[in-house]
């Protein structure tokens, strides 16, 4: 096969001039969209002949030429020229993206990890591409990536692959998350960088080789976060699993007293490393998820209400943004996540967040700061608690009843419409209690 690309390529060369075509894309990107198109027809041309001549698709053509020229050369401005090429070739959906990954493996012994990184960032073959589909040469993989990265000469190149390695490695909830095989792939890219932290410590005195460490110290706040990010995805998102409207019920069996000490200790610890913006964007992210642990998730916002002052900030506009969000939308999901949110800061006591009834007041209710701004948000607010009246515990119907939503011109019989049905629910629960009392 190698020597039917040769003369493909040989071929290919003869129909346009491609070294000509890398010298004037060369690394300046901004060239690019002035001749591409002029190239690009050259491109198809040639390549749609030579295809055709040697019973060959204009894919496997493409993809060999990409990968053929990538082995013949180390110099990063042809580099960018072949890559920008590669782009060119993949938008005239002449390359093959699987065939190309196979192959991107099987040679990867002589391609540069400059190559490796330029291809990653045009989204031609991802990095973690590479390891999910690297099984039967995953040892060669793992060695081309810890060799590459310990004689780089370049500090930059490391850094960018070392921040790409950073991110398969811990992130649970990251841009591959999607990817069947990214606990191998996570595995395969820890064992990369400590395989190289620890060749580095032995290789250090070389004035040439690139400090691997430095590149992951420089790197820290990025991997402590997505550790951070992977350590409390793992805490909170194993079963049981249920959904918000499910948890109405059952949100007084999670409070901060209720939690274990040495859960409650390691919460509060990762609230704490989190900082009140990273806490509050990851309650958010996984209670958007399709499967959530609720009561761990409670748990973690309990502690983290306790941290500091600036997380019980952040956590009152976390739900403000999540009401505004709900309002607009007219989605009920987010509108009972932000009641979960706001009755479990209130569980806390007052001194971290306000009561229910006064968080629903101040929202909701007469003030100048309400939400309630027109009868299409009422009419949504009304109907929504209307749904949750048979889930909402009695002190949250007594809070709705005590402090009504703004009644709007020509609304009032929306809000005393759902009083009249919160007293009845009320007075109902209050029988079965009476009731399980004398039994007892």
């Amino acid at each position: 096969m190698d020597s039917i690309f040769k003369d493909m390529l040989s071929v290919m060369e003869t129909h346009i001039d491609f070294e000509r075509l890398l010298e004037e894309l060369g690394s300046e990107a901004t060239n690019l969209p002035d001749i591409s198109q002029g190239w690009s027809d050259g491109l198809r041309q040639a390549i749609d002949h030579q295809a055709m001549s040697l019973s060959q698709s204009p894919e496997t053509f493409g993809t060999w030429l990409l990968i053929n020229k990538l082995k013949e050369t180390n110099d990063d401005k042809v580099i960018d020229g072949v890559i920008s090429v590669g782009v060119i070739l993949r938008d005239l959906m002449y390359i093959n993206h699987q065939n190309l990954i196979e192959l991107l493996i099987k040679h990867i012994s002589f391609i540069s990890l400059y190559s490796i990184f330029k291809l990653h960032t045009a989204g031609l073959v991802l990095i973690h591409e590479i390891l999910s589909n690297s099984s039967n040469m995953k040892e060669t993989v793992c060695e081309y990536f810890i060799t590459s990265l310990v004689s780089s000469s370049s500090h930059e190149l490391p850094a960018g692959i070392i921040r790409v390695l950073l991110s398969l490695s811990f992130s649970q909830y990251n841009e591959y998350n999607n990817d069947n095989g990214l606990n191998s792939t996570a595995q395969c890219s820890n064992n990369i960088l400590m395989e190289a932290v620890q060749r580095d410590v032995h290789c250090s005195s070389d004035p040439v080789i690139i400090n691997i460490i430095v590149s992951v110290c420089n790197e820290l706040g990025l991997s402590l976060q997505l550790f951070l990010d992977h350590l409390l995805s793992s805490i909170i998102s194993r079963p049981p699993f249920c959904n918000a409207r499910e948890m109405l019920t059952r949100q007084n069996e999670v409070t901060l007293s209720c939690i274990e000490e040495g859960k409650s200790k390691l919460l509060s610890k990762v609230a704490m490393l989190m900082g009140h913006s990273l806490c509050w964007k990851n309650i958010i992210k996984i209670s958007q998820s399709s499967n959530v642990n609720w009561f761990g998730l409670l748990q973690f916002v309990s502690c983290c209400v306790h941290t500091h002052i600036d997380h019980v900030t952040g956590f009152k506009k976390c739900i403000t943004d999540l009401l505004l969000i709900s309002l607009s939308q007219e989605n009920e999901e987010y509108l009972i996540i932000s009641l979960l949110l706001s009755r479990q800061g209130g569980m806390e006591g007052g001194h971290v967040f306000p009561s229910y009834g006064n968080w629903f007041k101040s929202v909701f209710g007469s003030s100048q700061h309400s939400l309630m701004d027109s009868k299409r948000t009422l009419t949504f607010l009304i109907k929504c608690l209307t749904n949750l009246i048979n889930e909402d515990p009695p002190y949250c119907l007594q809070a709705h009843i005590t402090f009504p939503p703004r009644k709007l011109a020509k609304c009032s019989q929306l809000v005393t419409g759902y009083i009249v049905k919160a007293k009845s629910r009320l007075d109902y629960l209050q029988v079965l209690t009476l009731l399980s009392c004398s039994k007892e």
